[in-house]
């Protein structure tokens, strides 16, 4: 595992040397997209961390590389390090927090960085009422555990229920289909729950880099790693 991700780093790293704006046609040129997440919370909250990016198109992955998998406070721009060689689809990033207004001491909760629509219907409204298939006590110990750093087969079970909230509430939430994805590109709000409560917000970007052919093999070298270490399913 150390040397998938000491070859994905290098890929990053190399993929971050000067290189052009805008995609060139011909074999020697690939586009890479990166997302953007630049996040502000609401004064008065504790930061949110374990986050985790649950895609429309495949399944759970690791979101970020920073400590503890990712976490913000006050006003952050959260990278999403794991470049895509097109268009990201659709996605919702989900991770904890503690001790929200009225709470006991140390109290974890759900965080789902979502839809606009989607917060503006959650105000006040419990988790069991949109998400009526998965437990948040559950789902807040597969948070944990996926997170944890630990083995694979160790953190497996957590990622399978991230996987089943993924393919199933999180795409329909109404009872008619509605998600709570968003696109890269639109803004997003951050919601609290066990009622929920918008507890920040904030605008994602995409970023297009065309990098230069003698960088191509180092980055290629990050991708399989990539490809390796994220969790897909057939």
């Amino acid at each position: 595992m150390k040397t998938i991700l000491g070859l994905f780093t290098l890929g990053l790293v190399f993929g971050h040397l000067p290189a052009q704006a805008t995609s060139v046609g011909g074999p020697d040129y690939q586009t890479i997209y990166y997302s953007h997440y630049d996040v502000t919370l609401q004064p008065g909250f504790n930061d949110v961390t374990n986050i985790l990016m649950l895609e429309t198109d495949c399944c759970t992955t690791w979101a970020f590389s920073a400590s503890d998998y990712g976490g913000f406070g006050g006003d952050t721009d959260l990278r999403n390090p794991f470049p895509k060689n097109s268009i990201p689809p659709s996605a919702l990033l989900i991770g904890l927090t503690q001790d929200l207004p009225g709470d006991a001491p140390g109290q974890q909760h759900v965080v789902l960085i979502t839809n606009t629509t989607f917060a503006s219907a959650s105000a006040g409204v419990a988790w069991g009422a949109f998400f009526p298939n998965t437990d948040e006590n559950a789902l807040i110990d597969a948070i944990l555990l996926a997170t944890s750093g630990q083995d694979f087969d160790v953190i497996q079970p957590g990622f399978d229920v991230l996987d089943a909230f993924n393919n199933g509430d999180a795409r329909n939430y109404d009872g008619q289909g509605s998600s709570i994805y968003f696109n890269s590109g639109d803004p997003f709000s951050v919601v609290a729950f066990s009622n929920g409560q918008v507890i920040g917000s904030g605008q994602s970007t995409l970023e297009v880099v065309t990098p230069e052919p003698a960088t191509l093999v180092l980055l290629g070298a990050g991708l399989i790693g990539l490809g390796i270490s994220r969790r897909r399913r057939a």
